[in-house]
């Protein structure tokens, strides 16, 4: 997948499915005391972490869904990586505790045209 940036501060929603035997898609269930951030690297080394965005209505973790508001400047931090270098993750935040994070999602970044 690749996530298309806007150049303006926007709401990106991601819905996280998993296939049944069927290959049907089930929603998800993040729901339980795991945070879930989405970690972009940036041309000095660093990484932007942004937690999903509480005050959204389609924020629901029982389904999947998660939704992040990215600002227009951050979309710019995040576009000057190198393409080669540019990707996003979905990852479950351990800060602060004893837990290993761990990658739920990966894919790519490029300007919404």
């Amino acid at each position: 997948m690749v996530l298309r940036l806007k150049h303006t501060s926007s709401n990106y929603m991601f819905k996280l499915y998993a296939m049944n035997d069927d290959n049907v898609r089930i929603p998800y269930n993040l729901a339980g005391n795991s945070r879930y951030k989405l970690v972009f690297p940036t041309v000095t080394g660093d990484t932007i972490k942004i937690f999903p965005n509480t005050d959204s209505e389609n924020n629901n973790l029982g389904i999947g869904s998660l939704v992040y508001y990215i600002s227009g400047d951050i979309a710019k931090q995040i576009m000057n990586v190198p393409d080669s270098e540019r990707y996003f993750a979905i990852v479950v935040d351990a800060e602060g505790t004893q837990a290993q994070e761990s990658t739920l999602y990966e894919g790519k970044v490029a300007y919404y045209s």
